[in-house]
């Protein structure tokens, strides 16, 4: 079975399962099933055939012995590999069940599992199913500022970008409400700390919405478009000082090239050589692309 398993072939071990149980009367141990799952994760792998995430998910629950957290994992895995959030979700709430006090569940591992079937869903829907899980459980420790940075990740990729700036911004308050008690009384005071690169994929989602929006607009929409275009780049640059002035990130080249580019795209060049002036009080030589 565990050969079947190193190699993918499903049909295999199945049929191996099926001779234990009704050839050798050998009851299946949860090691065994253990197995089996991983099976069906190495399968997708290698083979990438739908429908194998559904599969163990039903097997997971044909199981007599009660399951540890490793056959919640693998068969998280499973969904996610898919995309298939909703059972995911449905799994992480029968694991969540299981344990008795919840406050005691600190692995991360099977909440990030969900998000990243939330995640390869890639649609609106999956993206707030995401939000509101981390939001409904926000007070257990296994919810931290990664989880909220996979959701805003989610936002970007889907050209959503005010949602992932609304989000980032529920994140930094969290941070902020954190970091106002002295670190050695709190420890869960980088818990909450966004990361960087969130705020750059945010700018990022914006100017790629900017972009679309000018890209070819007719004299009937021009008008609206600037105006959305402008407001659009003015939120790019909200991040941008929220990254700069409260979370005290230094600003790099790269990103004030992006704050740059938002405002030349919205065609508001004053705006941009403003942010460029910004940029030499830095000490940030601007380079040939920020000209």
């Amino acid at each position: 079975l565990q050969a079947c398993c190193n190699a993918g072939a499903l049909d295999q071990a199945w049929k191996v399962l099926d001779a234990m149980k009704n050839y050798k009367g050998i009851s299946p141990s949860r090691s065994t099933y253990k197995i089996l799952l991983q099976t069906h994760v190495n399968h997708h792998t290698l083979y990438k055939t739908r429908g194998t995430g559904l599969k163990a998910y039903r097997l997971f629950q044909e199981m007599v012995q009660p399951p540890d957290q490793v056959s919640y994992n693998i068969t998280l895995n499973a969904l996610a590999q898919e995309g298939n959030y909703e059972l995911a979700q449905d799994l992480f709430f029968q694991l969540l069940e299981s344990v008795d006090n919840k406050e005691t569940m600190v692995d991360p591992i099977p909440l990030r599992t969900v998000l990243k079937a939330a995640a390869q869903a890639n649609t609106r829907k999956a993206a707030n199913h995401a939000e509101n899980l981390v939001k409904t459980l926000q007070s257990l420790p296994c919810v931290d500022a990664r989880a909220y940075c996979t959701v805003i990740a989610m936002w970007c990729k889907l050209g959503q970008p005010e949602r992932a700036k609304v989000l980032l911004a529920e994140l930094t308050s969290l941070y902020l409400q954190d970091s106002s008690q002295p670190s050695k009384n709190n420890p869960n005071h980088h818990r909450w700390q966004p990361d960087p690169i969130s705020f750059r994929a945010v700018i990022g989602a914006f100017s790629q919405k900017i972009e679309s929006i000018m890209e070819s607009p007719t004299s009937y929409h021009a008008k609206k478009n600037w105006e959305e275009a402008r407001i659009l780049a003015n939120s790019a640059q909200e991040v941008f000082m929220d990254m700069y002035t409260i979370l005290k990130y230094d600003p790099n080249l790269i990103t004030c090239n992006a704050i740059l580019k938002c405002w030349c795209q919205a065609r508001q060049p004053e705006a941009a050589e403003d942010f460029l002036q910004q940029m030499l009080h830095w000490d940030m030589a601007p380079d040939i692309v920020s000209y």
